[in-house]
């Protein structure tokens, strides 16, 4: 997984060429995670990031995608 930053917007990058995208929304106070699953909003609910749709917690969410796109498991250890 290759990875950029620029301002407010980090993009993943899998061999396949196909990318996640997670954004800082500081005005609104939320972060958004778009994947080949859709667009999704995170909103600080009790100390964590909370997806607002699914009620997932962004950094589940962040592997689940990137398992997603990779094809494949990744060791997170």
């Amino acid at each position: 997984i290759d990875y950029e930053v620029s301002g407010n917007v980090m993009t993943l990058e899998f061999e396949d060429r196909s990318q996640i995208i997670i954004n800082r929304q500081e005005p609104m106070h939320e972060i958004w995670l778009a994947s080949k699953s859709g667009g999704f909003h995170f909103k600080l609910v009790e100390d964590k990031w909370t997806c607002s749709k699914t009620g997932m917690e962004l950094f589940e969410m962040v592997k689940q995608e990137c398992e997603k796109h990779a094809g494949e498991e990744i060791d997170w250890a």
